[in-house]
This record gives C-alpha cells, structure tokens and sequence, in this order.
C-alpha cells in the first residue's frame, strides 16, 4: 500500500513538472513565425510568415533578424485603418533587423532597421523604409513611407509620398500635404497644416497655421494673425 502511494506521488509530480515546464517561455537562438507560446526570447534569427493575434501569448523579443516571407501581406492593407492599426493580443519587442514582405501588425516596438510592407506598432527606433504605411505611438529616427505616415510623437526625420500626420513632430516633415498639432522642426510639402502650437517653419504652396508664432514661406500663408503671400511670420 505505502509503496502503491509512493509511485502515485512520483508519477503526478512528475506531471505536474512537466506541465510546468511546457509552460515556462523558451529562449532560442532559430525560431519560424509565428513564435511558438512556449518561445520568450529569440536571440538570432526568426524565419517564417509573421506575427499574428493569439491569446495565449503576451510578450515576446527578438534579438536578431525576422524575416518574414508572407507574399499574402498586401491583402491585410484592404483590412486594416492605417490610423489604428491592429491590436494583436500579443506584444513583439524586435532589437535588431526587420525584413518583411508584408509587416508587423499591432503591439510591434522595434529598435534597428526595418525594411517592410507597412509598419503598424507601439514604439519605433532607427530607420525604417515602407513601401505603404508607418503607423506608430511613437517614432524616432529616419522614416520613409511610400504612401503615409501616422504618428503621435514623431522625433527625427520623416519623408513619405502623400501625406505625414502627427500630433507632436520635432524634426522636419516632407511629404505632399503635412498635418501636425504642435510643431518643431520643418514642414515641407504643397500643403502644411498646424492644428496647435508652431515653433518652426513651413515650406509650401499653401501654409496654414492656427498658431501666433512661426515662419510660414510659400504663395499663401495662412497664421493666426493674418494672411500673405510668399512670407508670412
């Protein structure tokens, strides 16, 4: 009999370590996507298809190079608001490079180079170049976005080929049209508009400033105290 109960304790603790285990994130140095729950951390390289929304998993980093082959990410562009992105479920911190066919989707934070689709993410740290879209919480560095780019704190340089949207920029802006609450920098482009506060200059066809201050070069330049054409201040 004791021996009977002996064997039963031995067998459920060594369930019940092995459920544990399972359970406890994994470090890896290769890992395909998306990441297993049972991976924390990558530290080298993730290949696969991306990183989609899952319940079962909150956060997971990479270190290293993500490569993601999916050819079917331009379809997503028919289904996401580029203003709101997607929230995943699951937050991706990335240190290092990013190469993707389509792009992270939701609670991306990043920090390196990145070279996508689009971008849809937290927090975004380096230089980043995408043929569609960047849309961010915040954003620091060097910024190129074939169509647009969506940002509430925008720090560094940002170049797109319709329009930029920020609430805070400091930096210099350059695209077709240029919209920012507060600015600090330069905005460049056919059309600069600011909502708020104006701490810089704006270079275009049609300035327009509901702020005092600021320099504002182009045929119409609209300000808060008044309207003129080529310089107003």
């Amino acid at each position: 009999m004791k021996k009977s109960l002996i064997l039963l304790m031995i067998f459920t603790t060594s369930c019940f370590g092995q459920n544990s285990s399972e359970l406890t994130p994994k470090n890896q140095v290769f890992s395909f996507s998306p990441i297993s729950k049972n991976v924390g951390v990558v530290n080298g390289i993730v290949l696969g298809i991306g990183h989609y929304e899952s319940t079962d998993i909150i956060d997971q980093q990479i270190n290293g190079i993500n490569l993601d082959i999916n050819p079917l990410g331009i379809i997503a562009l028919l289904f996401i608001d580029p203003e709101k992105g997607m929230d995943l479920g699951r937050n991706i911190q990335h240190n290092g490079l990013h190469l993707s066919l389509s792009g992270y989707h939701g609670n991306a934070s990043v920090n390196g180079l990145g070279v996508s689709l689009y971008h849809f993410g937290t927090n975004s740290n380096g230089i980043f170049i995408n043929a569609s879209y960047n849309s961010l919480d915040n954003a620091n560095g060097l910024f190129i976005s074939g169509l647009a780019m969506f940002t509430e704190s925008a720090n560094g340089l940002f170049v797109s080929g319709i329009g930029n949207n920020f609430e805070f920029l400091k930096g210099i802006s350059i695209s077709v049209t240029n919209r920012t609450f507060e600015l600090k920098g330069l905005q460049i482009g056919c059309y600069n508009m600011i909502k708020g506060k104006n701490n810089g200059l704006q270079i275009g066809i049609f300035n327009h400033s509901k702020a005092d201050k600021g320099f504002q070069l182009g045929l119409w330049n609209v300000s808060n105290k008044r309207s003129l054409p080529f310089i107003n201040w």
